[in-house]
């Protein structure tokens, strides 16, 4: 009874490791998309598939995850290839406040 009881844990624990995992990968499919965007001189179009990722991640995964910070470290890479750098400091201390919520302050 034991042996099952492990056995079932250990499946239900797999299952959920899936289903989070098989999450993620729909967010990173995004980033990378606005990264070709922007690699192909498409800044606009790249700026929007980020902002696309901030709202889906905010909506599915909460406020404070691990895309957040990428994601505004990205724009303010866009922002100062579109010559827009009244916007690059801001978002960038966005990112660094936001990661040290997520990762602490003390994280390298």
């Amino acid at each position: 009874m034991k042996n099952i009881q492990s056995i079932l844990c250990l499946v239900l624990f797999s299952g959920c490791f899936l289903v989070t995992s098989n999450a993620l990968a729909q967010y990173e499919k995004d980033p990378k998309k606005a990264q070709l965007a922007y690699i192909d001189g498409d800044y606009e179009g790249s700026n929007k598939d980020i902002d696309k990722v901030i709202e889906k991640s905010i909506k599915k995964i909460g406020e404070n995850n691990k895309f957040i910070p990428i994601a505004l470290i990205r724009q303010a890479i866009i922002q100062s290839a579109l010559g827009i750098l009244v916007d690059v400091i801001p978002l960038t201390e966005e990112a660094v406040a936001k990661s040290e919520d997520i990762n602490g302050a003390d994280s390298p």
